[in-house]
């Protein structure tokens, strides 16, 4: 599954974002750095640079050591994660 082309870092921030356009995670779905690191067979720090990412792109909410899936495709949830 880890393509040894790019960077770890890379292929994490790759998989998440693919999962959560695609609905792999369903919106508000809770998504830990161990569980994709076991899933990519990587360490966890380059999945949580991929999530710190992600979270600044507004695809993913930080919640005390947990980070949810926050918006679908559109930038919405169920209770939208769009400010405003």
């Amino acid at each position: 599954m880890v393509n040894s082309n790019l960077t770890y870092q890379k292929q994490a921030y790759g998989f998440i974002k693919s999962q959560i356009m695609n609905l792999g995670f369903k919106p508000g779905e809770y998504i830990t750095d161990s569980q994709i690191a076991g899933l990519l067979k990587i360490s966890r720090t380059p999945v949580r640079e991929a999530f710190y990412r992600l979270e600044k792109e507004g695809l993913l909410i930080n919640e005390a050591r947990r980070y949810q899936r926050g918006c679908g495709r559109d930038g919405r949830t169920q209770g939208s994660c769009v400010p405003g």
